[in-house]
């Protein structure tokens, strides 16, 4: 019995030794990705800075404001990464909470349409669909945003340039669906399962940069609001993300259905 408790406890130890070191390798791989992610814009904004400090009274207008937009963007796209790992965190740490109010869906959806059409330069083609009473509806908006711009970002970043990306919006009694539909590269089988866990990217996502948290984030925003976020894909042959949001209760908002 003596030597059974031992072999059980050393055991043990070694199971608690190896989690600890797969937790330490994973910890090692996201502090790699994290500065990788993080050099990149870094050394475009050094570069167009540095060019515009060097040569800017003989860069033409045209190159000059080029390379101002190149700044901008970069300097938008660390922002968005840091805003992904503290929600992320904060999803984790149980702080995620839904604080509806009575908002205007309708309008959110058309300022974030054109947003992001300008950050993207019109890189894709946008539309928007918007059925039913979608002007005083209770809603978290903060989440709501979050939701539609992870989506919408995803959809652009992996379909092809001038291809179009659709977001549909529909009231019924209780709750609001949100589509966001795009022709892209689609999402493997053997990927789906995973999709929506932290940092991970799918194998046909490799030569595209990114942390793998905006599905995350949309998963724990629409938890948080006691939605639902289901999706279809094919490789090849775009994704379709549906998010169904229930309608609460407002307390300036009398006609808002129970959630």
């Amino acid at each position: 019995k003596r030597l059974e408790s031992a072999l059980h406890q050393q055991a043990r130890l070694r199971a608690a030794l190896e989690k600890e070191q797969e937790l330490n390798a994973a910890k090692s791989e996201v502090m790699e990705r994290l500065a990788h992610e993080f050099r990149t814009p870094l050394t475009i904004i050094n570069n167009a800075n540095d060019l515009v400090q060097r040569y800017g009274d003989r860069l033409p207008p045209e190159r000059r404001l080029k390379q101002m937009h190149m700044i901008r963007l970069q300097v938008m796209r660390m922002s968005r990464m840091l805003d992904d790992i503290i929600h992320v965190l904060r999803g984790e740490n149980g702080v995620l909470e839904a604080v509806p109010s009575v908002i205007d869906a309708a309008a959110l959806c058309h300022e974030l349409i054109d947003e992001i059409d300008m950050a993207t330069f019109g890189s894709h083609v946008l539309s928007l669909t918007l059925e039913g009473s979608l002007d005083s509806i209770c809603l978290d908006e903060k989440l709501l945003h979050l939701i539609l711009v992870n989506l919408l970002n995803n959809a652009i970043k992996y379909s092809p340039t001038g291809s179009q990306v659709r977001l549909c919006v529909t009231r019924q009694e209780k709750v609001v669906e949100f589509k966001v539909t795009d022709q892209g590269r689609g999402i493997p089988e053997d990927a789906a399962a995973q999709i929506f866990e932290a940092f991970y990217r799918g194998p046909n996502t490799v030569d595209i940069k990114g942390l793998g948290l905006g599905l995350t984030i949309v998963q724990r925003a629409v938890e948080a609001q006691r939605g639902m976020i289901t999706f279809e894909s094919a490789p090849g042959e775009g994704t379709t993300f549906d998010v169904i949001l229930p309608i609460q209760r407002c307390s300036n908002d009398s006609s808002a259905p129970s959630a």
